[in-house]
């Protein structure tokens, strides 16, 4: 079960349902999982928190507790629960049911998980009859957390966003201070960046309405448009990991920025 499972961002929602269900689950220990947890809900809720379950056969009993951010109004807390089920190595179907301060939520998502690409052929041997050549040097392998061909579309820019974060949970750990909490969240954006151009996307950074650029927001080309994604919370926080999520504002600015390559 370790990785990332997420859903399709839709860009309309039921008035009690979510979206763009994102759950990293960081650790197994037998039979037990666990992570962090995002996803849009209605009223526009960006919620992030942490989700524990239990696998039983093809069924996972799960339970999500975190924090509901709406633009323009305070947090609140949020819950959700129900029993996912496994439908395949990378699928998984999701219904739930809970709560936020604006009210109740419920709902089906089914979450995938990307398919690590295969691994590279053995270059076969020369006939005994000829001369050893010397050993071509082979390309390195493909990183199991760059998302495979597909569509030029949100809900790939999304899982390209989640599959980097989990390349380099380093970046979102917490720091001591709010200017190394900002550095290093603007470096994992910056290979945010690098990661949707490798993708297939046109990418780069942002430029907010005040004319400053974004160090958590990237400007990505996607269904057919340019969108600009915020891609943290807790921004800059000193002493809290920053939390990744896919939440689109407005206007999209792009800059040009080639991001930090692999």
């Amino acid at each position: 079960m370790i990785g990332t499972w997420a859903s399709t961002r839709l860009p309309n929602i039921a008035g009690n349902a979510c979206t763009g269900l994102s759950w990293q689950v960081t650790s197994q220990s037998e039979n037990a999982i666990s992570g962090t947890f995002s996803a849009t809900c209605a009223n526009g809720i960006a919620a992030t928190g942490t989700a524990s379950g239990q696998v039983n056969g093809s069924d996972v009993p799960y339970s999500v507790s975190g924090t509901g951010a709406l633009p323009g109004y305070p947090s609140c807390p949020f819950s959700l629960s129900g029993t996912a089920h496994i439908v395949d190595s990378d699928t998984l179907e999701i219904p739930y049911s809970g709560t936020t301060c604006l009210g109740p939520l419920s709902g089906r998502e089914t979450l995938r998980r990307p398919t690590p690409p295969p691994a590279p052929q053995p270059t076969p041997a020369p006939a005994p009859s000829d001369p050893a050549p010397a050993p071509a040097p082979q390309a390195p392998a493909e990183s199991p957390f760059h998302v495979g061909p597909g569509p030029l579309s949100m809900g790939r820019a999304e899982q390209v966003i989640n599959a980097t974060a989990d390349e380099f949970p380093s970046l979102r750990a917490a720091r001591p201070t709010e200017a190394e909490a900002s550095a290093a969240a603007t470096e994992l954006l910056r290979r945010m960046i690098w990661h949707l151009r490798h993708a297939g996307f046109q990418a780069g950074r942002q430029k907010n309405p005040s004319g400053a650029i974004s160090g958590d927001k990237l400007s990505v080309f996607a269904d057919g448009a340019w969108h600009a994604v915020d891609v943290f919370y807790d921004y800059g926080a000193a002493g809290v990991p920053v939390k990744v999520i896919f939440w689109e504002v407005f206007p999209a600015n792009p800059q040009p920025d080639e991001g930090i390559p692999d």
